[in-house]
């Protein structure tokens, strides 16, 4: 029962009209509620007899139920999308741990793609992911592409270019994957129990150092994280192999391998320990960076790629360039590049002046040559047993040779068909490619005429 909030209403009744929805005291006249809406449901007859409920009742999370529908009557497609798009939204949820905020955001953001017409051709379920996966980058959360892909067992790439078109389509600006935002995750799984915060902020430092020296520029930050995790366990003292690191940041070993490479050609590569956890800015201090920027700054990988090329392009410019006599005619300049006797004297080479004592310091004497062959054979150890091993079967046993080394028996015999296929002297030069042309020729007549026939006799 409704009642009047001023103090000397207290016992005055409130006269309700439903016809209008309003409702006023009798004695003050103030009104206490107008354009009431009717919670009463009521029902009517079809025109075949059947009974239908009135009006529709809407939910607070924007479902409309419309109650008994007749038959063959279809709903809303846009409604039919959105409350699939919401039940797919909330499976994934769940499955990947989110909260109910991310949930609610990409609803919102299905049913701008639902009214730009973006549902259409496509399937409910990778449109939920592109838009639970583009709240996850609003959010700095640590769920990668991958993961998504994993529940819904998609392609990967198929999810990404549905993600490309929609932040086109909406005009987002998404911002950069951070590296760090994954190493937390990839450390707990690695089940270091009480070293597990000393690697991840080992890690962090790493992955900061990385970011600093231009190498998360263009890059997928599962592979740095990859790098920085290997790094931080061994400074720590915990052996983790790479395959199982690999396993974890889901990338290929070989990403792995050329992050650590690109690593170690950094100036922070020849940092110690405790340089790396207390200096070069990560700590904070603004002041810190300054006093280490000599040492953990590097050059972009363009400024580098330049200095690269810049050899190279100056030699080039250098050999291009003419020389500037265009005052003479061509017969002059025919006869200044012609060089005469006297310079050919003067530039030829001479073995006399050479000088021996220089070149023989760079050549191995014989206890130099004996030392660097025992080196060789050391450390080719597999090698040289596997040579004698195969050298004594061919000898022994020449038919278990062929069998287990086939590809041995046809390079010798391509070797073989090599060396006699080359002509020793003229004659049989000659004597080859006359055969080759005619068959009816007198090889005795062929070597007279060559000189055959005189080194014979002689």
């Amino acid at each position: 029962m409704k009642k009047c909030p001023n103090k000397g209403c207290e016992n005055a009744t409130v006269d309700i009209d439903p016809a209008k929805g309003t409702s006023c005291c009798t004695k003050c006249g103030r009104v206490l509620e107008e354009n009431a809406t009717v919670t009463e449901i009521t029902f009517a007859e079809g025109s075949h007899g059947q009974v239908l409920l009135v009006g529709q009742h809407v939910g607070a999370d924007g479902r409309v139920n419309a109650g008994m529908r007749l038959p063959g009557e279809t709903g809303d497609e846009a409604a039919s999308f959105l409350r699939h798009g919401r039940q797919d939204i909330y499976t994934l949820t769940s499955a990947l741990g989110l909260k109910k905020s991310h949930a609610d955001q990409a609803i919102s953001l299905f049913k701008m793609a639902v009214q730009l017409n973006f549902v259409k051709g496509r399937k409910i379920m990778h449109v939920s992911c592109a838009c639970l996966y583009t709240v996850c980058r609003k959010n700095e959360s640590a769920h990668m592409l991958i993961d998504f892909s994993e529940v819904v067992k998609v392609n990967v790439f198929k999810i990404a270019a549905i993600f490309l078109k929609f932040i086109k389509l909406t005009n987002m600006t998404m911002p950069l994957n951070d590296p760090s935002l994954y190493v937390h995750r990839f450390v707990g799984q690695l089940k270091l129990e009480d070293g597990t915060s000393k690697v991840a902020n080992t890690a962090l430092r790493l992955v900061a150092r990385m970011k600093r020296d231009w190498m998360a520029t263009g890059r997928r930050p599962s592979g740095l994280c990859g790098a920085a995790i290997i790094i931080a366990c061994r400074m720590h003292n915990f052996f983790r192999s790479k395959d199982e690191i690999v396993r974890i940041v889901r990338v290929s070993p070989e990403t792995v391998k050329s992050r650590l490479m690109e690593f170690g050609n950094t100036a922070s590569a020849y940092l110690t320990t405790e340089e790396i956890n207390a200096e070069g800015g990560d700590d904070g201090r603004v002041e810190s960076l300054r006093e280490r920027a000599d040492r953990v700054a590097e050059d972009p990988p363009c400024f580098k790629a330049s200095k690269k090329r810049r050899p190279k392009t100056e030699l080039i410019a250098f050999l291009e360039k003419e020389p500037k006599d265009q005052s003479k005619g061509p017969l002059t300049r025919n006869r200044a590049r012609k060089p005469n006797e006297a310079d050919q004297s003067d530039n030829s080479f001479s073995e006399e002046e050479t000088d021996v004592e220089d070149i023989s310091e760079y050549m191995n004497d014989d206890k130099e040559t004996r030392i660097k062959t025992l080196i060789w054979e050391h450390a080719n150890q597999d090698y040289v047993q596997q040579q004698q091993f195969m050298e004594k079967l061919r000898v022994e046993n020449p038919s278990e040779f062929k069998k287990r080394y086939p590809w041995k028996v046809a390079s010798e015999k391509k070797a073989s068909k090599r060396a006699k296929a080359e002509p020793t002297d003229l004659v049989e030069a000659a004597g080859r490619v006359l055969e080759s042309r005619s068959s009816k020729i007198n090889y005795d007549v062929l070597n007279t005429m060559l000189g055959g026939g005189d080194d014979e006799n002689t």
